[in-house]
């Protein structure tokens, strides 16, 4: 499996503030998310990198198996609150 490609930026910023950048949420209902503000570009731009690690056949993230959750939650938590 390839490894998620680096977005500079983002790294660039979590290391200059030394912590998870903040991400807002305009919310639609419960089931939508739509991030919003200053760092939703690199939200956006990290979970759709981390998406791909997920097979495309899964219709939800409810459906995807846990080990796949295990990967992405813990790499976006440590980007973002």
């Amino acid at each position: 499996m390839r490894s998620y490609a680096k977005n500079r930026e983002l790294e660039r910023l979590r290391n200059k503030e030394g912590k998870p950048l903040d991400v807002e949420f305009d919310i639609h209902d419960k089931m939508t998310f739509n991030p919003v503000g200053t760092n939703a570009k690199l939200f956006k731009a990290l979970v759709g990198t981390l998406a791909r690690s997920i097979p495309y056949y899964y219709t939800s993230w409810e459906h995807a198996p846990d080990e796949a959750k295990d990967y992405v939650w813990p790499t976006i938590e440590v980007r973002f609150v």
